[in-house]
């Protein structure tokens, strides 16, 4: 295959910023950078930039994806495989990028990335009160111990969690990782961090404490992280460094006007205030005023930024005057209250105070969201819709008094606005809604309002709107966890029934599988549900295929089985065999072909079949595309692995290629090319094979599914194997193992060891390759995978064969014989990589010692048992 040359990174940079129009000192700027290290990058090309820094310069350029992938691959061009279809950046959370200056923490800043670069300094926790700035310390702090990290900085926000056993899982999605599989979200952290050099940066820890042990716990298995956490409370942990973050230093009484003006306190009272517009110069009158607003609000920034934002309403003598009768209470809150609320309630209530009626409404109803809210959820909440100019109107008020923040993603398929405030902001604003009286009205508007989204979102997740749907989800996540825990504490286990089955298949396909599960568990355990059993079994029946759906791709088949079965048997109840509910008819097919999966992967092949039946008797009563394409999906599928016909395959597959294109179903659609591919490959059309799959990887990765990707690299790797390009095979069979790795993707491990292991005797490493083929055998044995030991007995009689002795050859073929014997006893195919494996080596043993002592020891293997036949191979 054509490989085409990576660009040298510098001359790439340059030739992108001088195509931008942009000097260095531009670049750097915009950057966040030095422009020394832009000079450097430019001039050195030997210099390796750091990925924080290439995402930094790639958004300063302000490039397309294309020119961001290139950018990348000069970056790291021996980490990028050589037939890779797309270029991503790693999915990983990095702090995000400050649009305001830091103001006097320079000295503060210094001392603690001094503290960061200790060796002993695993835990350290900024400490101080809401509004002081700990967050936007620490991401400064990051940005100058960024190359003391090689493997990265990562940032999650804790905000928005209201549970402390999300912790971990926020930090897995933070990383990148999703929850497939078997493997405990604190085994596959602890499995992934155990040998990086990475920063965590942990914001907003104090409402979730109980989880301090689970970070400890984690810094104790991998010995190279270090976490940065903010807290408003020390963690009081062993090994904890606090650093306790003062508020701004205030001026003198008797300091000159220019010092004054320098002070850091004042010094960000005039960089908000002009930032809103006024240029404001102390002088002899106005000098002492600024020193005494911001003594008043005990030099917090949050406190100086919310009074500065009025600066272009009032003068500051008037804005003195506003503090006034609340500095009491700013400074002397009672010993009771939180610190946050001793420093910075008065100064969010005298902001507050100033709105008007209506702003004052809007504030405090926005504060019942969790993680922001896009323009249409306040407008149907806050306003009762219908009234965009108003919402409109007071959104900019509440923004221009930095109450509320907007912000847009542009790479997100939503691209909605989004408004949004400080956790601490947003404490005020919930007491101001209780306190109101109408908490529990907006409460309930808030709870339909996503019980509504989900279940509009159901069906397009299936459709060509799919990913912009799913964005959607992803975005609302912190809002359904409100709605879902809500509807459950009110007793309306109905509408949990409804959200929990229309948020199904979102978790199933974003890798929420965990969560997913945890909220159908608690929902289903209602006693009521027995109730709803009889009057709605359709809703019922649909969060039993769910949480079915979910157990099983966790590889927990016994719960998959019972709630399957559970969702079958309602399904059948609704009377789907006299035209009853047709959604009860189309649940059951769902719950059908699920079933079948289970039976075939604990080899019940007589149970699989009754299924197969009364699954073809069900689909039959239906007219509808999306339940035939998905049957001959399943159907496509069996004959494909389970009976090894790539040709009916292949037209039970095409079959439902036309209807989910049709359909614009991209994630069915990706499934069925990846199998496609399988099918051309087993043709010997490897270049069809790989366009198949290429197209399917490209699916896979814009709807971030992790698991699918893997699976598609691996048969992208059999592609370049069987077309004699190992290191191109290599590359994709190593990725695809770190993200089954990532994702606690156990059962596809033993078959990519199994890959490795034939690169590496193609390669004359007879020990590596025993090695991998042992350890593949070793793992399909654990987990009782038949298909997986026979691939093992193959793969050790390959390098049996290799050895080229006359006891090694008469090994090699008995484990042929043995493994083929397994084969035909488990009615499984042999793939088309490994057939071409074994001609190869056979044919080399029977070249070398004649086919009559072949065939007689080949002969005798197939009578071994499979015991004695796993323990000859070992002898290899």
């Amino acid at each position: 295959m054509k490989e085409t040359k990576t660009p040298a990174f510098g001359a790439l940079l340059k030739r992108l910023r001088v195509a931008t129009g942009l000097t260095q000192e531009a670049l750097a700027e915009r950057a966040g950078l030095s422009a020394k290290a832009v000079s450097d990058l430019e001039r050195d090309p030997t210099r390796t930039p750091r990925l924080e820094s290439v995402t930094l310069l790639a958004d300063a350029l302000h490039i397309d994806p294309k020119q961001r992938a290139l950018l990348l691959a000069a970056a790291r061009p021996d980490s990028v495989p050589k037939t890779s279809p797309m270029l991503t950046e790693v999915a990983m959370r990095s702090p995000p990028r400050p649009l305001t200056p830091l103001i006097g923490r320079a000295g503060v800043s210094t001392a603690v990335a001094n503290l960061l670069r200790r060796d002993e300094s695993r835990l350290l926790t900024l400490v101080g009160p809401g509004g002081v700035g700990k967050t936007r310390l620490a991401i400064e702090v990051a940005g100058r111990v960024a190359d003391n990290f090689p493997d990265g900085i990562i940032f999650v926000d804790l905000a928005a969690l209201s549970d402390s056993s999300m912790v971990l899982p926020g930090i897995a999605q933070s990383l990148g990782l999703d929850d497939r599989g078997t493997v405990p979200v604190r085994e596959r952290l602890t499995s992934y961090l155990g040998g990086k050099h990475l920063l965590l940066l942990l914001d907003n820890f104090e409402h979730l404490l109980e989880a301090r042990e689970l970070v400890l716990a984690l810094l104790e298995a991998c010995p190279r992280l270090v976490v940065l956490a903010t807290s408003r409370v020390a963690l009081r942990v062993r090994g904890e460094r606090e650093y306790r973050v003062a508020p701004l230093a205030l001026p003198e009484d008797s300091a000159s006007i220019e010092t004054l003006a320098r002070s850091p306190a004042v010094e960000l009272f005039l960089d908000r205030a002009q930032a809103a517009g006024v240029d404001l110069t102390p002088d002899a009158v106005t000098g002492p005023v600024l020193a005494e607003i911001c003594t008043r609000l005990d030099g917090l920034p949050l406190g100086i930024e919310l009074a500065a934002a009025w600066a272009r309403l009032l003068s500051p003598q008037q804005l003195l005057a506003r503090l006034e009768p609340r500095l009491p209470m700013l400074v002397d809150g009672s010993h009771d209250l939180p610190a946050r609320q001793k420093t910075m309630r008065d100064a969010i209530a005298w902001s507050y105070d100033l709105l008007d009626a209506e702003g004052q409404a809007l504030f405090r109803r926005l504060s019942i969201f969790a993680g922001g809210c896009t323009l249409d959820a306040a407008e149907a909440i806050c306003v009762g819709g219908g009234e965009g100019p108003t919402l409109l109107r007071g959104l900019a008020t509440l923004v221009d008094q930095s109450l509320v923040r907007m912000r847009k993603d542009e790479q997100a398929n939503t691209a909605q606005p989004r408004a949004w405030m400080l956790e601490t902001i947003r404490e005020y604003g919930l007491e101001q809604l209780e306190n109101s009286g109408e908490a529990e009205t907006v409460a309930q508007r808030h709870t339909a309002f996503y019980l509504s989204l989900a279940e509009s979102a159901a069906p397009q997740l299936v459709g060509a709107d799919q990913v912009r749907w799913l964005d959607r989800l992803d975005e609302e996540i912190p809002n359904l966890r409100v709605a879902l825990s809500r509807l459950l504490e009110d007793g309306d286990v109905s509408g949990a029934l409804c959200m929990g089955g229309a948020l199904g298949w979102f978790w199933f396909v974003r890798g929420h599988l965990s969560e997913g599960r945890a909220w159908m568990e608690r929902t289903l355990a209602s006693e009521v549900v027995r109730q709803f059993e009889t009057e709605q079994p359709t809703i019922v029946a649909r969060v039993l295929l769910s949480a079915g759906q979910l157990a099983l791709f966790q590889g927990d088949l016994p719960a998959a089985r019972t709630h399957l079965e559970a969702s079958a048997t309602l399904c059948r109840a609704a009377g789907v065999h006299d035209q009853g509910d047709r959604a009860a008819r189309i649940l059951l097919t769902e719950a059908l072909g699920f079933l079948v999966v289970v039976c075939n992967w604990t080899g019940q092949s007589a149970a699989a079949s009754q299924i197969i039946a009364e699954y073809e008797e069900t689909v039959g009563t239906l007219d509808d595309p999306r339940t035939s394409a998905w049957r001959a999906f399943n159907f496509g599928r069996l004959h494909l692995y389970q009976y090894g016909n790539p040709v009916s395959a292949q037209s039970y597959l095409r079959e439902a290629e036309i209807t989910f294109r049709q359909l614009g179903d991209i994630w069915h659609l990706a499934h069925v090319l990846m199998d496609l591919g399988m099918t051309a490959l087993w043709a010997g059309d490897t270049d069809g094979a790989r366009r198949l799959l290429v197209e399917s990887l490209q699916a896979a990765r814009a709807l971030r599914e992790r698991q699918m990707e893997a699976a598609v690299l691996n048969n992208l790797g059999e592609v370049a194997r069987l077309a004699g390009e190992d290191e191109i095979a290599a590359d994709h069979y190593n990725t695809s193992m770190r993200i089954y790795h990532n994702i606690g993707g156990k059962v596809e491990s033993p078959r990519l060891l199994h890959n490795l292991g034939y690169l590496a005797l193609h390669a004359g490493d007879e020990s590596g390759s025993r090695e991998r083929f042992a350890q593949s055998l070793a793992e399909s044995r654990a987990i009782g995978k038949q298909r997986g030991v026979a691939e093992g007995l193959t793969g050790l009689a390959a390098v049996a064969a290799h050895r080229s002795t006359a006891d090694s050859v008469v090994l090699a073929a008995r484990l042929w014989g043995a493994a083929d014997a397994i084969h035909a006893a488990e009615g499984t195919p042999v793939w088309p990589t490994d057939q071409a494996e074994r001609a190869r080596y056979e044919a080399f043993a029977r070249e070398t010692f004649g086919n009559e002592v072949f065939d007689a020891a080949y002969d005798d293997g197939c009578t071994l048992p499979k015991e004695q036949a796993i323990a000859e191979s070992l002898s290899v």
